[in-house]
């Protein structure tokens, strides 16, 4: 089965099929949610909780558009939601440890302080880009934004994160 079956299946009201969707996509979400609440229960929790928002919403979804950036929007906002809720910031770096489990050194102590100062806005753009794989289309669709927007602020964030690192 692909994600395009699977899709109209689940339209089709087979719910069976949306385990497709989720099992694809559990661990990018559960990462993404990690980076934003820093903590390991609230980040499944709320990729949980995105994965039944978009399931209830899924004859809204366009099925000849890519999937995961439509349900990456349904996550952003309950991740977000969380923090609210939680007035949590942003934990990016718990993600970098569990996925690496190894002794921080320079350069690493080094990007956690540069990333630190930098704005959310600069922050979320690097992780879409970086971390979630989004074209500069897929990031200008997620984000709302022209994708001129896109390319300049990934471009002075860069340039950025370069300054505060050095």
């Amino acid at each position: 089965m692909d994600e395009k079956n699977a899709i109209k299946e689940v339209k089709d009201g087979k719910k069976e099929a949306y385990r497709f969707i989720v099992e694809k996509y559990t661990e990018k979400a559960f990462y993404y949610a990690l980076a934003i609440l820093g903590n390991e229960q609230d980040a499944f929790d709320a990729s949980q909780e995105a994965f039944i928002k978009a399931y209830r919403n899924i004859k809204r979804f366009d099925s000849e558009k890519p999937f995961y950036p439509w349900f990456f929007k349904i996550l952003k906002n309950t991740c977000f939601s969380y923090m609210k809720k939680k007035k949590r910031e942003m934990a990016f770096f718990e993600y970098i440890e569990i996925r690496n489990r190894k002794k921080e050194d320079r350069m690493l102590l080094r990007l956690r302080e540069a990333w630190e100062m930098l704005e959310d806005k600069s922050k979320e753009i690097l992780w879409l880009k970086y971390f979630q794989g989004f074209s500069y289309k897929e990031i200008a669709e997620i984000l709302s934004i022209p994708m001129g927007t896109v390319m300049s602020r990934l471009y002075y964030t860069r340039k950025k994160l370069e300054e505060l690192m050095k």
